[in-house]
């Protein structure tokens, strides 16, 4: 599910903490030999720009089907890095390819050291993809919004940098401004991740809420993403009965997953 861009993001902070990339502006050819020689401009493309989905690589899940060094030299370049958003699992897919090479580990083995194990979590890899392969319970789901309130401090150790947690809630580039670092900016104070068919991971830090969606489809007729807004509804209320404050202003999400955002569908 989609909810792995989210925990992937939190996997770059790792990688700054441990000093395995310079920064989220170091370009990724550093860690892809593939594309020297190319004159097309993906020599501009960073760290910050797969995860903000501005890097103008393609959508299509390309490394999915096949992640040769053939198939990463060949993939294409469709816009200017960094002139607008396009939701792309494949740009995640890629990142969790350099999260690889800049470490040494697979992805899998990373994540689960450095974040996951940590936190008693498990999970399952459907497929050993950043843009979406990691299935979790909502249990589970539930220690990674406890992560970002706490400020990535668990048991008293710090997994992640508090200052990379607040820096992927802020709007990552100007085009969809509800997008951070691969987490979604639902209202204000009010963050997610969200999955497949509508599963999702609710925090309001300030409040120190963190709220699970899960859901269980089959077949065709499985229902859209987007018919079910109560559960963001619901969330607010509870927060802002906590603080016994108005409730913000909560985004259409049916816009967002009719089209609103680019390349997104809900579904992925």
């Amino acid at each position: 599910m989609s909810i792995s861009k989210s925990v992937t993001s939190l996997g770059v902070g790792a990688l700054l903490d441990d000093g395995l990339i310079e920064s989220v502006h170091q370009p990724i050819q550093d860690f892809l030999p593939e594309w020297r020689g190319h004159k097309d401009g993906r020599a501009a493309i960073t760290f910050r720009h797969l995860l903000s989905h501005t890097s103008g690589l393609p959508a299509e899940k390309i490394l999915r089907n096949d992640c040769s060094s053939a198939a990463i030299a060949q993939m294409p370049l469709l816009r200017v890095p960094g002139s607008e958003f396009y939701y792309s699992s494949n740009g995640t897919d890629l990142l969790g390819l350099l999260i690889a090479r800049a470490t040494g580990e697979c992805l899998e083995d990373y994540l689960q050291r450095r974040l996951l194990g940590p936190l008693s979590i498990q999970g399952t890899w459907v497929h050993p993809f950043a843009g979406g392969g990691l299935a979790l319970r909502p249990t589970e789901l539930a220690r990674l919004g406890q992560l970002v309130v706490q400020g990535g401090v668990w048991d008293g150790a710090p997994l992640v940098s508090p200052a990379w947690i607040t820096q992927s809630m802020r709007p990552s580039q100007p085009f969809v401004p509800s997008y951070g670092f691969s987490w979604w900016r639902e209202a204000p104070g009010l963050f997610s991740a969200r999955g497949w068919m509508g599963q999702q991971l609710l925090i309001a830090p300030a409040e120190q809420v963190v709220a699970v969606r899960m859901r269980h489809v089959s077949g065709a007729s499985a229902p859209r993403y987007h018919h079910y807004p109560e559960f963001h509804s619901d969330v607010m209320a509870f927060t802002s009965a906590l603080e016994r404050r108005p409730l913000p202003h909560i985004q259409n999400l049916r816009a967002s997953a009719q089209g609103g955002i680019p390349g997104y569908d809900g579904f992925d």
